[in-house]
């Protein structure tokens, strides 16, 4: 019986057994008689069906009241970064993901003021919550409401006094009187943000960019630019949704970067193919294969110990071929192994089990500037 597992008799006082997931761990439980296996199977699987419909209407319950909060933000950066062209004339810019800022607004000498953005959706009871509003001293940090499209300016300093990681902003409270530059609609704020643009520290559009909240970012970043500068007959653009499976627009066509690593005691170079999936109850990042039709090319980027960089493009239809994304058939995959020929260490030309090499085709020596297709 599926679910259920017998031991021979004598092994053990109760033969049968079920298993279970707690805490992320695999534990076996023991029974005497197949029936209680049985029973306890389908009330552990009826457990599980629970907590899945708990969690999925718990989900559905916060994206109807607070929406998703990086499609959400996004929406709000590029509200204000039209508004500010259309009242100055003159340049703004969504950044790119892993920033400390989000979004730069042009100066009158061609510098850029660098603004943090927080929103939320709606009004929770009496206030809005806004949360992680330290670690931006040196810049304005603005908080809006989407669905009532007002918002604060708030200097990111004063808030890193304050020491508070969330913000719980109640309208004519006192702590609204003393942390807040100004209030009101969202011109009100971009208004105010012009009139007053020099009290901040400034910054070249290049440097905005390349200001990373983490090494992995900075790295992958660094992986970027070094592809444009190989491949400089591409046209590049940076892509309008925020935290998604897109990290650059080459070509018309969404790409995927990903950073290859040596792999110890194994031939080839390794990845990881994966997408984030939210926290577990521990806080700990969870990861799962990204779904079908996230991107259109995987861009693989390795550093080599001399500092020349190497660059694989393989085209997400060959993906798809051998099951690396998730789809109602495939579960997908969250790793993968790359090669080319002179590139890492290779593969065993002895060894029982060949090495599975097929990414050497899609290797792009500097004088390709376009990808292979097989």
């Amino acid at each position: 019986m599926k679910g259920v597992y017998f031991h021979k008799e004598g092994a053990r006082k109760k033969p049968f057994s079920i298993r279970k997931t707690i805490d992320k761990k695999n534990q076996t439980f023991y029974f005497a008689t197949e029936q209680d296996a049985v029973k306890a199977r389908d009330e552990y699987r009826s457990e599980r069906e629970k907590a899945k419909r708990r969690n999925s209407v718990n989900r559905e319950r916060n994206l109807a009241i607070y929406g998703n909060s990086c499609a959400l933000e996004r929406s709000v950066a590029f509200e204000l970064t039209d508004l500010w062209t259309k009242t100055t004339n003159r340049n703004a810019f969504v950044l790119n993901d892993g920033t400390i800022g989000d979004i730069i607004f042009e100066r009158e000498d061609s510098r850029f003021l660098i603004v943090q953005l927080k929103t939320t959706m709606a009004k929770r009871n009496k206030d809005y919550r806004f949360s992680d509003v330290c670690g931006y001293t040196g810049m304005p940090v603005v908080c809006v409401c989407q669905t009532e499209k007002i918002g604060w300016v708030i200097d990111g300093r004063v808030l890193d006094e304050r020491g508070k990681r969330h913000l719980n902003m109640t309208p004519d409270a006192p702590l609204e009187k003393k942390i807040t530059r100004t209030k009101g609609s969202m011109l009100d704020l971009v208004n105010y943000l012009a009139a007053n643009i020099n009290e901040w520290q400034s910054s070249t559009e290049h440097e905005a960019r390349h200001d990373f909240a983490s090494n992995s970012s900075a790295k992958e970043m660094a992986g970027i630019d070094a592809y444009k500068g190989c491949f400089k007959d591409s046209v590049y653009e940076w892509p309008r949704e925020q935290n998604g499976h897109t990290d650059l627009i080459i070509d018309n066509r969404r790409a995927q970067f990903k950073t290859a690593r040596v792999q110890k005691k194994q031939s080839g170079l390794k990845i990881h193919l994966s997408t984030s999936a939210g926290k577990d109850k521990h806080g700990k990042r969870k990861r799962k294969p990204y779904p079908l039709d996230a991107f259109d090319d995987l861009i693989v980027v390795y550093e080599d110990d001399c500092g020349q960089y190497h660059f694989w493009r393989i085209p997400a239809i060959e993906l798809s071929k051998r099951g690396f994304f998730s789809t109602a058939n495939e579960p997908g995959k969250i790793s993968m192994a790359i090669h080319a020929d002179g590139v890492g260490r290779q593969p065993d030309p002895c060894a029982k089990r060949k090495a599975d090499v097929w990414t050497k085709f899609f290797y792009r020596p500097l004088f390709l500037c376009e990808p292979r297709y097989i």
